[in-house]
C-alpha cells in the first residue's frame, strides 16, 4: 500500500511539474507604437538582399521566465515566451537541441527526446520536465501561420547524433514551411530576398548544420551556416561612422551582438546587460540581429533598435498621410503625398545614395530618379537597416536638405506599408 501511494504522489507531482506555458502576454505592450514600429521596420526590407535585411534576435530564445516551474528553466535569458518575442519583433529564434531524458505529461512515462534545454559545461542543465523540440516548432509555426513574414531559426547541434529524431519533428511541425538548401551542406543565398522566398510558399529558414553533419537526415531542411552570420563585442564596439571599420563585413552578413542575462552569468561571470546606447549604436551601424537579455515587456532598448520611424509615427489617427519622408532628425515621418520635397535615390549594387535636385510630389520620385541618376543605376528607394538610413541622412545634411522623400507608402491599403 505504501509503495503504491509513492507511485501515485510521484506521479501527481510529474504531472504538477510538466512544463506548461505560462499565458504573460502584456497585450497593452503588443499595441504600443514601439511594438507597431519595429514590425514594420522588419518588412520595409522584404525585398532587400538578405545580408541587409532586419533579423531582431533572441539568443537561447527557448530560456524564458513564460516556461519557468521550479523544475525547468530556473535561470531564464527571456520573460516573454517564443511566441511573445515574435510578436514584439524578434525574426531570429535560438534553439538548443539535446538528446536527454524527458518527462511526458500526456502518457505519463519518462522516456528520451530531443528537447530544449540550456546546458553547458561550466553550468546549467537539462531536466526532464524540459520542452521538446516538437512544442518549440509548434509555437514557431502559430505564429508564422497567421503572418506572412520569414524567421530564421538556429539551432545548436548538442544532439549526440540523433539526427533522424530532429529531423522528424522538423517535418512533422514545420516541414511544409521550411525554406530547404538546394542540397545537403548547401550554404545559404544571401543575396535573395524575404520575398522571393515567401513567393515559394515559404517562411522559416533554419540553420546549425556543420561540415561534418550536413550530410546527416536533417541536412534536408538545416542549412551549414557557413559565411551568414557575423558577430561583435557591443562593449568595444566603435560606433557610427567607424563602425568598428567593419561596415563591409556588416553589410555583407547578418551581424549581431549579444549579451548573457542569466543569473548565474550576471553574478559568476560578471556579465553586464546590453545598455540603450550601445543597442543605438549598433543599430546606426547596420547590425541586424542584436539580441539585448533579458528581454523584457516594454523593453526600452527595443525603442533604441528603431531606427525608421519617428516616435508616434506613422500616425494612426491621419489616413491621409500617407507617403514617408526622411525628416531633419534621420526618423521617418507620414506625410501629405502631395507635399513637395526632394527624392532619396539608391544605387542597387554598391549602396549609395543620391538626392534630386528635382522638389515635386510623392508620386513623381521614380522619374526624377530615373531622370537625374539614371544612366547610373540609381532608382527611387528607401533605406533597410540602420546603416543605410544614416548614410541617407548623411547625404541629406551635406546638401542642406532636411527632408526627402523614400520610395514608402501606404496609399494601396491604409496601415499597410510597403516599399
Amino acid at each position: 500500500m505504501k509503495y503504491i501511494l509513492t507511485l501515485l504522489y510521484i506521479s501527481s507531482l510529474l504531472s504538477v511539474a510538466g512544463c506548461k506555458v505560462k499565458d504573460n502576454t502584456d497585450y497593452e505592450y503588443l499595441d504600443s507604437w514601439a511594438v507597431q514600429a519595429i514590425n514594420l521596420q522588419n518588412r520595409i526590407s522584404q525585398r532587400a538582399p538578405f545580408r541587409l535585411a532586419e533579423f531582431p534576435a533572441t539568443h537561447n530564445s527557448f530560456n524564458a521566465q513564460a516556461y519557468s516551474n521550479g523544475f525547468s528553466y530556473p535561470d531564464p535569458n527571456h520573460i516573454p515566451s517564443m511566441l511573445n518575442q515574435l510578436r514584439m519583433g524578434k525574426r531570429m529564434i535560438n534553439m538548443d537541441l539535446h538528446w536527454d531524458i524527458h518527462y511526458n505529461a500526456k502518457t505519463r512515462l519518462i522516456t528520451t527526446d530531443v528537447v530544449l534545454c540550456h546546458d553547458s559545461s561550466d553550468f546549467g542543465f537539462c531536466s526532464m520536465w524540459d520542452r521538446t523540440f516538437r512544442e518549440g516548432l509548434v509555437e514557431v509555426r502559430e505564429w508564422l501561420e497567421e503572418n506572412d513574414e520569414v524567421v530564421i531559426l538556429k539551432l545548436q547541434d548538442e544532439l549526440d547524433g540523433h539526427y533522424q529524431e530532429a529531423y522528424d519533428s522538423i517535418n512533422i511541425e514545420m516541414g511544409d514551411l521550411v525554406y530547404k538548401p538546394s542540397s545537403p551542406c548547401a550554404t545559404f543565398d544571401m543575396e535573395i530576398s524575404k520575398a522571393k522566398i515567401l513567393a515559394t510558399g515559404k517562411k522559416i529558414i533554419i540553420t546549425g548544420a556543420k561540415p561534418s553533419t550536413c550530410n546527416e537526415s536533417w541536412g534536408e531542411f538545416v542549412y551549414w551556416d557557413e559565411g551568414m552570420f557575423g558577430s561583435v563585442n557591443h562593449e568595444s564596439f566603435t560606433p557610427y561612422p567607424i563602425c568598428n571599420n567593419a561596415v563591409d563585413d556588416i553589410q555583407q552578413k547578418i551581424f549581431g551582438a549579444t549579451n548573457d542575462g542569466t543569473q548565474v552569468a550576471q553574478i559568476i561571470l560578471q556579465s553586464d546587460e546590453m545598455t540603450i546606447e550601445q543597442v543605438a549604436a549598433l543599430t546606426k551601424c547596420g547590425l541586424t540581429a542584436i539580441s539585448y537579455e533579458p528581454l523584457r515587456w516594454w523593453d526600452d532598448r527595443l525603442v533604441a533598435q528603431i531606427w525608421s520611424w519617428d516616435t508616434d509615427k506613422p500616425s494612426i489617427n491621419n489616413t491621409t498621410s500617407n507617403c514617408a519622408a526622411q525628416q531633419a532628425s534621420g526618423r521617418f515621418s507620414d506625410a501629405l503625398c502631395n507635399a513637395t520635397y526632394s527624392f532619396a535615390c539608391q544605387h542597387p549594387q554598391n549602396r549609395d545614395w543620391r538626392i534630386t535636385n528635382t522638389i515635386s510630389i510623392w508620386s513623381n520620385g521614380e522619374l526624377a530618379c530615373e531622370g537625374e541618376f539614371g544612366e547610373e543605376g540609381y532608382t527611387f528607394s528607401t533605406p533597410v537597416n540602420g546603416y543605410e538610413n544614416a548614410q541617407l541622412n548623411d547625404v541629406k545634411e551635406s546638401l542642406g536638405i532636411s527632408n526627402v522623400w523614400m520610395n514608402y507608402t501606404d496609399s494601396l491599403i491604409e496601415g499597410d506599408w510597403v516599399y
